[in-house]
């Protein structure tokens, strides 16, 4: 049964209809098909290739977002309050945009960067080498996670620890200074008070002459005696 119809088929390919259904429509057919396979392909790649330069030109930029405020960090004693303020909203700005970022490890990377630039701040109250120091590790680290993004637990995660409890230990300290500072204002604003008391007293009860009072209980009990 299967010889017979391989049989068929081979006759009406050779024929001259077969042939002309062959030419005329199914090696087209076939040409198009593949033809659309290979474009889709094509497009495919090159929208990725496109989306990937994007991701990496937008990383690169919060990157550089993100140094350009560590810079500013190095010098933060010598700022001013407005400066300050400003100086931390683009931190804070800087840190957003890099954990938006769709590649692995930009939660990381960018909770690390933000710890490190509070270290930074910290460290440019004593030297400012040393804040240099810690600029060159936070760029060192953002350029290498730049290039491999999958590292990013390898890079942070064990420095990423130890920054946490840093922090979490100066939070501690900055609220028992916190707590003195109030006790201190406490005192000084209880001392102009208790100056103020001393030097204002209370005025004095009157005193009562021994023998005016003598005098007055003999006037008053004359009478009864007569």
């Amino acid at each position: 049964m299967i010889l017979e119809l391989w049989n068929d088929l081979l006759r009406w390919v050779r024929s001259d209809e077969g042939w002309a259904v062959i030419t005329g429509v199914i090696l087209p057919f076939t040409a198009i098909l593949i033809a659309g396979i290979v474009a889709a392909l094509i497009a495919r790649s090159a929208n990725k290739r496109l989306l990937r330069r994007q991701t990496d030109e937008s990383r690169a930029a919060a990157v550089a977002g993100l140094l350009a405020v560590a810079r500013r960090a190095t010098v933060w004693t010598s700022l001013t309050a407005g400066e300050k303020d400003h100086v931390d909203y683009q931190i804070t700005e800087s840190v957003v945009r890099l954990r938006l970022q769709p590649i692995p490890g930009s939660d990381l990377a960018a909770e690390w960067a933000q710890l490190r630039i509070a270290s930074i701040k910290r460290q440019s109250a004593a030297m400012l080498a040393q804040a240099e120091g810690e600029l060159r590790d936070l760029e060192n680290g953002l350029i290498e996670w730049h290039r491999r993004p999958a590292r990013a637990k390898k890079l942070f995660g064990t420095e990423l620890g130890w920054l946490r409890l840093d922090d979490a230990e100066l939070d501690k300290n900055l609220l028992a200074r916190q707590k003195q500072w109030m006790a201190e204002q406490q005192r000084t604003d209880a001392a102009p008070a208790a100056a103020d008391l001393a030097a204002d007293p209370l005025p004095e009860t009157a005193k009562i002459d021994t023998a005016d009072l003598t005098d007055i209980l003999a006037t008053s009990g004359a009478p009864a005696s007569r």
